[in-house]
């Protein structure tokens, strides 16, 4: 399939030109020439079709990020795919073309899947692992980055796909000439290329459409109007084809065979299988059927249906109605039928059958690297959460307990996901763990979701500081310290601040003068922050404040801060004033005009305090002597 004609050299500093012109022409000619030490030759495709790939062929030299070059930068912006070529160095010893590789040793055709890659896509292709998986379940993807320089890889993001996940190739459908490149660059073996050839040709044999799972919560997408779903299991050095019989059908005899009661196309909806955690199947293992994401609308096609079989929604499990109780859908692996056999080679042996959190990838607290396992779900009235952090390690987070029907009481089966955050301005001993709220488990709906609040309306947050005051939650701290938010420096500071630290229930650390902190203006001793100085914390009593507005006490919430005072007689003292800052991040949760007592007030207005007739005067404090003083600075 392909010859070599003669050898030419080549300018080096305009390999696209020459390039491009060589296939512009169709030129049947053999190219060698040096690229950082390593000899090329350009091998002329004389193959099948019988003609040469297309002026659009841009060039690929690896898949290793760190290896790129600005000559890897393709741009597939406006089209349906596009032609890949990599160089292969003379002498190598080529992988056998395979039914699923192709026999193209030098170019792969890549695919938008579906539709046009959008506007603004160039990037680097490269070769992808996700965490805590074997090279088999490896990838291709494709990196936006602003430039064609390779150090901007880390500022870019991997392309995503109109419905919400990341386009990718996966090793077993691979073209062969990047099965060749990923070699080359130690990515993966030849061995493994050998077992991923055995799967593709079984994975081929069988049904093109069915996915192939490399771990239990891989997601997928359902077709919910199908009679059963299928996905491909590779684990153990074993491919197994399991058959599900689709969950959202009708589960009453006298209604089994016919078509589902609710529509459906191949993309309808994003699921996975997952171990549950529910009380019920502590005793074994049981595999649940979670809806993390729909694309198409879910609707019933059947007239006058009782809805016996409930419709699938976006976060839950699937229910099925058992003799008129409904409970979740399952798989029981203690079995030995063809599903159980299956999913079993997710499992680490058969005599590990019990649900284990630690089964998926370890968890990130970065909020940049979020994946779909490390979403954790939470259940309505739950005031715990348990966390797993690899190596058989989980922490037990409380959550905050509120009252029913209170505003931010915690939704009946919604997601969150645990990150870590340093809020603008302060110094790195601030840096605190956060639980964000979302619809689904898909990190793309970050935005549609909250921070958790506690009963009184501020975030919920775990604090270094307040890490260390328990021992429990010494795995969370090492996750930090691993993943680089917590330097050596600023633990050893936490730790000295940590002795003189007594936290109190809903009260502020203010790590800086002008730092925002909450008060509530029903209590009676509103006033009260923690202060963290250069080498101890101390409480602070500031008395009750109050807020006045035309004659009408506002009673309720608001966020504050402490400003030095500009007034001419203060000049030269250490005196402070309040104020209120903007309610709007206060007010996005609270939508009931009955919850404020008073008039809001608006952003800017004097925090008051009664002097010693009892009458309103603006809020002054001399801080001189008090532990506000380790926050003044003469700036």
């Amino acid at each position: 399939m392909f010859r070599l004609v003669r050898a030419m050299s080549l300018n080096i500093n305009r390999p696209g030109c020459l390039f491009r012109r060589a296939l512009q022409n169709e030129l049947r000619k053999g190219l060698a020439w040096d690229m950082g030490g390593v000899q090329f030759q350009v091998r002329t495709y004389t193959g099948v079709r019988g003609r040469f790939p297309n002026e659009y062929t841009q060039m690929v030299t690896t898949l290793r990020p760190e290896n790129l070059r600005p000559i890897d930068y393709v741009t597939m912006h406006g089209r349906t795919g596009t032609s890949i070529y990599n160089p292969i160095p003379p002498g190598w010893d080529y992988l056998e073309p395979t039914l699923r590789g192709g026999g193209r040793y030098g170019f792969a055709r890549l695919h938008a899947q579906p539709g046009a890659f959008p506007k603004h896509s160039k990037g680097f292709l490269y070769f992808y692992i996700p965490p805590g998986q074997s090279p088999i379940s490896g990838e291709l993807r494709l990196r936006i980055t602003p430039t064609k320089d390779p150090a901007s890889f880390e500022d870019g993001y991997d392309f995503t796909k109109s419905d919400g996940f990341h386009w990718r190739v996966q090793l077993p459908k691979m073209p062969m000439s990047l099965r060749n490149l990923a070699v080359r660059d130690g990515l993966v073996s030849k061995s493994l290329l050998a077992e991923v050839d055995r799967v593709a040709s079984e994975y081929l044999s069988k049904r093109r459409f069915a996915p192939i799972h490399f771990y239990l919560e891989q997601p997928f997408f359902v077709d919910f109007s199908s009679y059963t779903l299928r996905i491909f299991c590779a684990g153990k050095g074993q491919l197994r084809l399991v058959k599900i019989r689709n969950p959202a059908r009708e589960w009453r005899p006298a209604w089994r065979n016919l078509k589902p009661p609710y529509t459906g196309t191949c993309d309808t909806a994003v699921v996975r299988l997952e171990l549950s955690t529910l009380p019920e199947h502590a005793a074994g293992s049981v595999i649940v059927f979670r809806v993390l994401k729909i694309l198409q609308p879910v609707e019933c096609v059947w007239p006058n249906y009782d809805g016996y079989q409930v419709q699938p929604e976006e976060g839950s499990l699937i229910t099925i109605c058992d003799d008129g109780v409904y409970r979740p859908w399952t798989i029981k692996l203690d079995r030995n039928d063809h599903e159980s056999v299956g999913l079993k080679l997710f499992l680490p042996g058969e005599q590990d059958l019990t649900p284990r959190m630690t089964e998926r990838p370890d968890l990130t607290l970065d909020r940049n690297n979020l994946q779909f396992s490390d979403a954790l779900h939470i259940s309505d009235g739950q005031n715990s959460l348990t966390v797993p952090l690899g190596d058989d390690n989980s922490v037990i987070v409380k959550l905050p307990v509120f009252a029913a029907g209170h505003p931010y009481k915690l939704r009946l089966n919604s997601f969150g996901f645990l990150y870590y955050h340093l809020p603008p301005g302060l110094p790195a001993i601030a840096g605190e763990i956060r639980l964000r709220l979302t619809p689904t488990s898909d990190p793309a709906s970050w935005d549609q979701g909250h921070d958790v609040r506690r009963s009184r309306g501020d975030i919920w947050s775990l604090s270094i500081l307040d890490i260390l005051q328990e021992k429990r939650l010494e795995p969370l701290l090492e996750k930090l310290i691993s993943e680089g938010h917590v330097t050596p420096e600023v633990l050893a500071r936490c730790k000295t601040l940590s002795h003189t630290f007594d936290r109190r229930p809903f009260q502020h650390v203010l790590y800086g003068l002008s730092q925002p902190f909450f008060v509530d203006f029903k209590m009676p001793k509103n006033m009260e922050v923690d202060v963290v100085g250069p080498d101890r914390i101390e409480h602070f009593h500031g008395g009750k404040a109050y807020v006045n507005k035309d004659e009408e006490e506002y009673k309720d919430k608001a966020w504050v801060r402490f400003e030095k005072s500009q007034d001419p007689e203060d000049i030269g003292k250490r005196i402070v004033t309040l104020r209120i800052l903007d309610l709007e991040e206060l007010n996005k949760l609270n939508t009931r005009e009955d919850m404020y007592w008073g008039a809001k007030p608006p952003y800017g207005s004097p925090v008051m305090s009664r002097n010693s007739k009892r009458e309103l005067v603006p809020y002054k404090m001399d801080i001189a002597g008090t532990s506000l003083n380790l926050l003044w600075t003469d700036e």
